[in-house]
C-alpha cells in the first residue's frame, strides 16, 4: 500500500455505473456535498428523515460513516465491530443508500481505520502503534493502528472488500489514512512523546523527518 503523506482523506472514486470519462455527472452539474461525522448512537437513526433533510438542502452527494472504528452495517469481517447501537440485523448504511438513491442523491461511504476497540489489539498487538516505552497509543479507549503494519496491509483490505462487493455506494472515503498524521497525534494527545517503537514504522525508508525511532 502506498503511504499517503498529505490530505485529510482520500477519495477512491469507483465510478461504478458512469465510468471515469469526462462525461460523468460531476462534469455536468454542480456538486452540493454534505459530510457527516456519525456518532455510534446514530446507528439507530431514522434514515428517511435524514434523506428528507438532505433533499431539502438540495444536496446531491452525502458522505457518511460506513465502517472502520464502528460499522453501520452487519459486518461479518473478523475484528471489525458494528456500532453497539446498531439494531440486530439492520443495515443502516444500506437503508441510507436506498433512500438517497431514490431521491437522486449519491452516497460516499466513509471509513476510519485509524483505531479499533481493545479486542483487536489483544488478538493482534503487532497491528498497532507503540510508544517509546512499548505501550500502545490509546485515545478515548480506542487503540491506534499502525499505518505501515499488518492492519492496513491485510485487515483493512478485508474490511473494504466486504462492502465493495455488495454496496452500491458511488465512492469510498478513507479518513486519517496518512503517515503525516503521526506528529498530529503526538502533539495533541497529552503525554505521548514523539518517538515510535513499532518495528514496522522503524523499517520505513526513508525515515520520517523530525521523528525519533526507539531502539
Amino acid at each position: 500500500m502506498k503511504l499517503i503523506r498529505r490530505g485529510r482523506f482520500i477519495l477512491l472514486f469507483c465510478a461504478i455505473a458512469a465510468g471515469c470519462s469526462a462525461e460523468g455527472w460531476w462534469m455536468r452539474e454542480p456538486i452540493r456535498w454534505v459530510q457527516t461525522n456519525l456518532r455510534e448512537t446514530d446507528a439507530a437513526m431514522d434514515t428517511r428523515r435524514l434523506v428528507d433533510q438532505l433533499a431539502a438542502m438540495r444536496a446531491n452527494v452525502v458522505l457518511m460513516g460506513m465502517g472502520g472504528i464502528a460499522a453501520y452495517y452487519p459486518t461479518r469481517t473478523e475484528f471489525h465491530y458494528p456500532s453497539p447501537y446498531l439494531p440486530a440485523g439492520r443495515d443502516m448504511f444500506g437503508d441510507v443508500l436506498k433512500e438517497a438513491h431514490a431521491r437522486g442523491i449519491r452516497v460516499v461511504g466513509r471509513y476510519d481505520l485509524s483505531k479499533t476497540p481493545k479486542a483487536a489489539y489483544d488478538a493482534h498487538p503487532e497491528w498497532f502503534f507503540r510508544k517509546a516505552d512499548g505501550s500502545p497509543v490509546v485515545y478515548n479507549g480506542l487503540y491506534s493502528t499502525c499505518i505501515n503494519g499488518g492492519y492496513y496491509r491485510g485487515q483493512a483490505m478485508k474490511i473494504l472488500a466486504e462492502q465493495e462487493a455488495s454496496s452500491k455506494a458511488e465512492a469510498l472515503s478513507l479518513a486519517q489514512e496518512k503517515f503525516s498524521g503521526l506528529p498530529f497525534i503526538a502533539t495533541t494527545i497529552s503525554g505521548l512523546p514523539r518517538a515510535l517503537a513499532c518495528s514496522s514504522i522503524r523499517a520505513c525508508s526513508p525515515p520520517m523527518s523530525g521523528v525519533k525511532y526507539w531502539n
